[in-house]
């Protein structure tokens, strides 16, 4: 066995990474379910709201943050679906979601143009603007939630693992105690 020669403050500080971790994982996997159960197409109204929550939810751990990012084994996953679904979830939280990529958003404008007849356009100075992005096929969610759940249950075990470093479980509070980021 490895010794650990972190200092208590960076074992805390892990401790409350992977904790917000699968927080953020169970958020996600709320809102593929919420989606999965409500919305019938990408034109529903609750699409996009549920689509950027669980994507957002979803990529949070692995995007750089004062709390750290999760790296390494938390990236490498057993199935090839899983590899897949993670990349097209943090590539539509950096491109669609969270930044406008303009090589994935583009913006087309309609100057104002309407008809006044079937042979002629005429200027009404109401342009209109259409950015063009990428929805997830409905059937990505099921497979974003399931990925949830595989990496809440991994993180489950860690922080058992850590919590048992770190204390001794038998002598922990029966009550809720908070654990802060140092």
């Amino acid at each position: 066995m490895r010794r650990d020669n972190r200092s208590s403050a960076q074992k805390r500080n892990e401790l409350y990474r992977l904790a917000m971790a699968r927080h953020d994982f169970q958020v996600s996997a709320n809102a593929c379910s919420s989606l999965i159960r409500l919305v019938t197409s990408d034109q529903d109204p609750l699409y996009f709201h549920l689509y950027t929550s669980a994507v957002i939810a979803y990529a949070k751990p692995f995007v750089h943050s004062n709390l750290g990012r999760l790296k390494g084994e938390w990236e490498r996953f057993p199935e090839s679906w899983m590899s897949t679904v993670h990349a097209n979830a943090v590539d539509a939280r950096n491109q669609v979601i969270a930044h406008n990529d303009p090589s994935i958003r583009q913006m087309w404008v309609s100057p104002g143009a309407s008809r006044t007849h079937p042979d002629t356009l005429a200027w009404d100075g109401v342009p209109t603007f259409f950015v063009s992005s990428y929805n997830m096929y409905l059937d990505f969610f099921p497979r974003l939630q399931s990925l949830c759940n595989y990496q809440m249950l991994r993180l489950t075990y860690r922080l058992r693992e850590r919590m048992e470093e770190m204390h001794d479980l038998a002598s922990l509070p029966v009550a809720s105690f908070q654990i802060t980021k140092d």
